[in-house]
This record gives structure tokens, sequence and C-alpha cells, in this order.
């Protein structure tokens, strides 16, 4: 017959061959590791970075500093991602008992759609469940829904009872987001 692509040769036994095709190896998932006060100026730099590839020119991000980091890292953790030496996912925490506050998720504009973020992102909700955490909140500028639908695809869901304390007061308040970790008991 002709305009037919030829078929493949049976295996030398005369059996057919009914495995499937061999599925590419998964990537190995990203090491994360805690931050301490020496990795502040790393992680401010790369909030910047991150921010400069896209964030809006009047969020806070742009100004960050390594004191900000430290002072966030004595009120709470931040988990990373290191790649070949170099920090390319950071995500900040604000701690408390019962409500982890997500701050801060950043990733070098050149390691973006990887999954990185949401690799951090559920290793917080991880760890904030295993200290039996209930809640997980996070604001985002109500000038970014993608954003929102991100975080919405992350488990997260809007809550407009609650109010972010530290919004920027020249802007729209931010939509606070909540993602129920524990059932009270």
């Amino acid at each position: 017959m002709t305009g037919l692509a030829p078929q493949p040769s049976a295996p030398q036994s005369g059996a057919p061959n009914l495995s499937p095709p061999a599925r590419p190896a998964l990537a190995p998932e990203p090491a994360t590791r805690n931050a301490t006060p020496l990795d502040a100026p790393a992680i401010a730099a790369l909030t910047r970075a991150a921010w400069a590839a896209g964030a809006p020119a009047d969020s806070s991000g742009h100004l960050e500093t390594p004191q900000y980091v430290l002072q966030d890292l004595e009120r709470g953790l931040a988990l990373l991602i290191e790649a070949e030496g170099q920090l390319v996912a950071a995500l900040r925490v604000l701690v408390t008992p019962h409500v982890w506050t997500l701050k801060r998720l950043a990733v070098h504009p050149e390691r973006r759609n990887r999954g990185l973020g949401a690799f951090l992102m559920r290793s917080a909700l991880s760890q904030a469940r295993a200290r039996g955490v209930m809640d997980a909140q996070l604001a985002v500028r109500a000038d970014q829904p993608g954003l929102a639908a991100y975080y919405r695809r992350l488990g997260f869901t809007v809550t407009p009872e609650l109010r972010y304390s530290d919004a920027n007061c020249a802007n729209t308040p931010p939509v606070v987001m909540r993602c129920v970790l524990g059932d009270g008991r």
C-alpha cells in the first residue's frame, strides 16, 4: 500500500512488542532549604529581579532591601531553591502558631514556568500542616487577577472578610486569600 508510514519491525523473537513507549524521566524535585540571615542580600536581589520582570511599577517589591528581608526572617522563615550555586526561588512566611502568612514568592525570571514557585508553596503548606497550623493566608494586588488565579490553583480562596494589615495605602487594598489547613480539632 502506498502512503503509509513504514511500521516498526517486531522484536527478534517474533512476538509483538506490547510494552508502552518509554516515558521521559521526571525531573527530580528541587531541594529546598531554610534561609539564614546571611541569605538576606541574595533574597532581596532575587525579589527585585523577579519584580522587574513584570510587577506593577508601584509595587514595594521593587524596593526590596536586605534589611526588610531580615525583618521578615525575624518574624518567620524563608524557603529557598538554589541551582548551580545561585538562588533561583524564594518564599517568605510570617509565622504564628495558627496562621502562616505567605509573602514575597519570587522566582528568577529565567527559571519561571518550571513549577518552582508552586513547589515552594506546597512545601510551605506541608510544613504548616505538620506544625498544626490552621490557616495559610496571602495577599494579591487587586490589579493582578492572573496571580490570584495561580493561587486558586494551589488551593487558596478569596476571603473578603479578611483585611491585609501591611497594604500600601497608595494602592487599592489587595485581595486576601486563604487556604484552610486544619479542621480545628
